[in-house]
């Protein structure tokens, strides 16, 4: 997961990832803009809001629809 989470970050590239978020697990189509320590700051695209969370609330990560992972 670490790596899709820094291939957002280098790249500037959008992935999708599953979060849980106030006991809810959400998907979201979101661009990684920090990464520190123990958390990721990013934006979600849908709501267009940045947000920062800890890494332990990230359960998975994957390229988004028609990203094949080529930078």
């Amino acid at each position: 997961m670490n790596r899709f989470l820094r291939y957002s970050l280098e790249n500037g590239k959008k992935i999708r990832a599953m979060i849980m978020i106030d006991g809810a697990i959400s998907q979201m189509n979101l661009i990684v803009t920090g990464l520190a320590g123990d958390t990721v700051s990013f934006t979600d695209l849908k709501r267009k809001r940045e947000m920062t969370l800890p890494l332990s609330q990230f359960l998975s990560a994957d390229y988004a629809k028609g990203d094949k992972g080529e930078g």
